[in-house]
């Protein structure tokens, strides 16, 4: 890991966004593999970039779609970049897109097993919200 991780972090930031995004589709893997006590922080940045990712759509949904399984990967940790709850309670929120709203559903159980009931008021009305849209999948 010692070799991969400093080649994956340089790769996240390449100037194709085809690779940035096969790297947004791995960060999760990576993340399973990686001390989280060590580097949660670096891939909690990594990620965040990518949700933010200002030339790349392509990049910014991906990321979005995979949210879930990465952050599973900070359960046994707990330090979980605010940021990145933040990111997906205000996009899912602000949005009726069924898309969207599809990958909120998906990965609105990484969130509740994550951070636990304690937050259950912060991610009430997403499953609120969710469980009104009139789409079988959601």
């Amino acid at each position: 890991m010692h070799h991969i991780f400093p080649m994956y972090t340089s790769l996240t930031k390449d100037v194709d966004e085809k690779v940035r995004k096969v790297c947004a589709e791995v960060v999760s893997d990576i993340a399973a593999v990686t001390p989280i006590k060590d580097k949660g922080q670096e891939l909690s940045d990594i990620y965040y970039r990518f949700l933010k990712d200002p030339t790349s759509k392509l990049v910014r949904g991906t990321a979005y779609q995979n949210v879930g399984p990465f952050i599973a990967n900070y359960k046994n940790v707990g330090v979980l970049d605010q940021r990145i709850v933040d990111f997906y309670v205000t996009t899912t929120e602000g949005t009726s897109n069924k898309d969207v709203c599809y990958y909120s559903a998906f990965n609105f159980p990484a969130f509740i097993y994550v951070l636990g009931d304690k937050n259950w008021a912060k991610f009430r009305p997403i499953l609120v919200k969710l469980s009104r849209f009139n789409e079988f999948k959601i």
